[in-house]
């Protein structure tokens, strides 16, 4: 093992000639466990375990705590792949249930939301629409005589939001309805989250989709 003259270029940066098997060392990380080098043939990680240890000691670092330390950044690193799985559930979740109301109007105000006759729902997506120009053009002779001939003019596409049109589709949304009194329009982003129970006025009972206007509703599910 050649270990090169070491010279300081920085409050945390090293540099080696030869360091175990690399050559034009400079130490750029020092952490708990390794640390993290840019030499001639790229870059790359070392163990402490691999460090002689005079390089240990130039670089600050100790063997002690290192199993601890691996251990509770293996903890970290789980819980972290943990969480970003559950974030993607969650969204793959609240993708499936989502829904937008573009237009309904308040049936009745009910404890914990409103029933609400739907008109318009779209689920976020665009489409793209062909848009056209009308252009006016003077055709024939002098002799035949003129006349102006219409076409329509192709001038690209726009996005247009899908949209579904219901006939007073009836559901419970579930929200803060302070504020929301019958007649008055209602609009925005809804998920589905089950089915809604109530009592006619005539005494029977009905069964009708349930949105909520919480996401964290369907997360928590």
């Amino acid at each position: 093992m050649i270990i090169g003259l070491c010279s300081n270029v920085g409050a945390e940066e090293k540099k080696y000639e030869k360091l175990l098997d690399y050559e034009g060392v400079t130490v750029r990380e020092v952490d708990k466990d390794s640390i993290r080098i840019m030499h001639n043939g790229g870059i790359a990680s070392i163990p402490i375990e691999d460090l002689p240890a005079e390089i240990r000691e130039e670089l600050g670092m100790s063997l002690e705590g290192v199993a601890e330390h691996r251990e509770v950044a293996a903890e970290e690193k789980a819980a972290a792949i943990h969480k970003a799985r559950l974030i993607a559930a969650n969204q793959k979740l609240l993708k499936a249930s989502y829904m937008q109301i573009v237009h309904a109007s308040v049936f009745q105000v009910v404890d914990g939301g409103i029933l609400a006759h739907v008109s318009s729902t779209s689920d976020g997506t665009f489409r793209e629409v062909p848009t056209y120009k009308t252009e006016t053009n003077r055709v024939g002779t002098a002799l035949s005589g003129y006349r102006n001939v219409k076409r329509k003019v192709f001038t690209g596409n726009k996005k247009e939001k899908n949209i579904e049109f219901h006939d007073r589709w009836l559901i419970f949304v579930s929200c803060d309805n302070n504020g929301l009194v019958d007649g008055k329009g209602f609009a925005g982003d809804v998920w589905a989250d089950g089915t809604y129970s109530y009592a006619t006025a005539i005494g029977g009972g009905k069964t009708i989709p349930k949105y909520t206007a919480n996401p964290e509703d369907i997360i928590k599910r």
